[in-house]
């Protein structure tokens, strides 16, 4: 392969892996969102004010879910291409 090919595969793969990691980060919000759907408006007051002190943590968390999430299906489409039918080993 040459300069060219290996920039235009970094640039592929990388464009996948943060598509990845959106789509961890979009499915830990939805999850999240799901979890805490029983603010009512009794409760708004309270939900807010728990919702701003456990920000910054949920924030790492979904952050590191979406990171494991991306990183193990860039892995897997590793795996499938290394051991595909026909690929050669370097």
């Amino acid at each position: 392969m040459n300069a060219q090919t290996d920039t235009r595969t970094f640039a592929h793969d990388a464009r996948r892996f943060l598509l990845d990691m959106l789509a961890g980060l979009g499915l830990f919000v939805l999850a999240g969102l799901l979890m805490t759907a029983d603010a009512t408006a009794a409760n708004a007051f309270q939900a807010q004010t728990i919702a701003s002190d456990r920000l910054l943590p949920f924030s790492l968390l979904a952050l590191v879910f979406s990171g494991l999430l991306a990183f193990n299906l860039a892995f897997f489409r590793h795996l499938r291409r290394a051991y595909a039918p026909g690929s050669r080993v370097r």
